[in-house]
């Protein structure tokens, strides 16, 4: 498949022709309607170049996938419910024994302070006093590395980060 649409591209567009041949559109169109799980960045590629005929196409790649008995994972998106007047900031970072997360969060509930490896495992989970304020923590017990904190609320997650330890 790669080299199909590598020697489409090259007696093409790498010499400034943006005409087709039937043979080759349907080439390309064969191979852009593949899976990309199965047909790999020439897919990619095919769409690139069919568009060049037909800028309304969309191949739908979950349905595609789908029909072909691939499973592809949805992206997951989370966003930040942090209010354009709250903020959240941990120092010192990176720290070694200790650190302070400062945060004023108006109009949030229930927060709670999560310390997570890299992984995703919670390490910790604090429930914060107020909606504003100041949490000194030790890093003591926490191996050297990168780790995940976030700050929830009743409204979802108001904010996140990195901490790092060092020794």
């Amino acid at each position: 498949m790669q080299k199909m649409i590598n020697e489409i591209y090259l007696s093409t567009v790498a010499k400034d022709v943006f005409e087709f041949t039937n043979d080759q559109i349907q080439d390309l169109y064969a191979i852009a309607s593949q899976c990309p799980l199965a047909g790999g960045q020439a897919v990619y590629k095919a769409r690139a170049l069919y568009a060049l005929t037909d800028k309304k196409e969309f191949f739908n790649n979950f349905a595609i996938c789908e029909a072909a008995g691939y499973a592809m994972r949805k992206a997951v998106t989370t966003k930040s419910k942090l209010p354009i007047a709250g903020t959240i900031k941990i120092y010192p970072n990176p720290t070694d024994r200790a650190a302070t997360l400062e945060y004023a969060l108006p109009g949030e509930d229930n927060i709670s302070f999560e310390v997570m490896t890299s992984a995703g495992q919670v390490l910790e989970i604090t429930k914060l006093e107020s909606n504003e304020g100041s949490y000194t923590f030790s890093t003591a017990k926490l191996a050297p590395g990168i780790y995940y904190y976030r700050v929830k609320s009743n409204k979802g997650i108001a904010g996140y980060g990195k901490l790092a330890i060092i020794r």
